[in-house]
Formats: C-alpha cells, sequence, structure tokens
C-alpha cells in the first residue's frame, strides 16, 4: 500500500517561489550562481531537507536584495562592508530575533562554504569574514511563554 504524504506547509511551493524569485529580483548573476551552488553543496555534503533548501533560497536572496549585497558579489564584500550590512539587517523591525539568528546563520554558513568549499563540512572554524558574528537572540527577542 502507497502511502501519501501532504505538504502542508508548502515547502514545495516556497522552494519553487523562491528558486523564482533570484531571477526576478535583481540579484546579479554571479551571487545567483554562488546561491544555486552552496544549495547544492548541502544537499550533498549536509543532506539538508527541502524546508532547508528552501529556507536557503529565501534567505540568501534576501540577504542579496534587502541589505544592499546587490551591487556587489558576496565573495567581493570585505569585513566591514558585511558588517555594515549585517547592522542593517539587525536594525529592521520586521523581523523577529528568531528570524534574525537563522538568517546570520545561514550567512554565516555560507561565507564558510565561500572560504573552504567543500572541506566547509568537516570545518568547525570560520572565515575572519564572519567569525564575529553573533548569532545569539538577544534576551528582549526571545519569544515569552505566558503561563
Amino acid at each position: 500500500m502507497k502511502t501519501t504524504t501532504i505538504d502542508i506547509h508548502g515547502y514545495e511551493k516556497r522552494y519553487a517561489y523562491g528558486r523564482r524569485a533570484l531571477f526576478r529580483a535583481g540579484i546579479s548573476a554571479h551571487n545567483r550562481e554562488l546561491i544555486e551552488r552552496f544549495e547544492q553543496y548541502a544537499v550533498v555534503s549536509r543532506g539538508i531537507s527541502l524546508p532547508r533548501r528552501a529556507k536557503i533560497i529565501e534567505v540568501l536572496g534576501r540577504w542579496a536584495v534587502c541589505t544592499g549585497v546587490r551591487e556587489r558579489n558576496f565573495d567581493a564584500l570585505s569585513p566591514d562592508e558585511l558588517k555594515k550590512v549585517v547592522i542593517a539587517h539587525e536594525d529592521r523591525k520586521d523581523l523577529t530575533g528568531e528570524t534574525k539568528a537563522t538568517d546570520k546563520i545561514i550567512l554565516r554558513l555560507f561565507y564558510r562554504w565561500l572560504a573552504y568549499g567543500d572541506r566547509a563540512a568537516t570545518t568547525k572554524e570560520y572565515p575572519p569574514t564572519v567569525s564575529w558574528m553573533s548569532v545569539r537572540i538577544p534576551p528582549n527577542e526571545r519569544p515569552h511563554l505566558d503561563r
């Protein structure tokens, strides 16, 4: 008997939309290629699932568009330029603390892959470009449970 799974969260649609958005959002061809190669690396070496793939495409696309990287390629940003981009991201009021932390985690993984290539899966250290970045959620931005 064949079992059917239902995608109640719409991850297949989210992933397809994210892939299409990479081409529409004004992201440079070089950044688009880097994002696609990082996604392939994550699938092959880390075995990530479709929901995480959709999140990677969404987050890296957001970094490329919303924070001013559009004019520059990811691999051409200096640490100081990247710090300005992250500060602008931290100042966004429309994102929760958890979203900001997840976005920074994905950005750090992306830059580790840029620095170390396929060895990134076995490397625990981060390159100097992102080693300064904290992914901790500040206490005032953590979700609170009312009990």
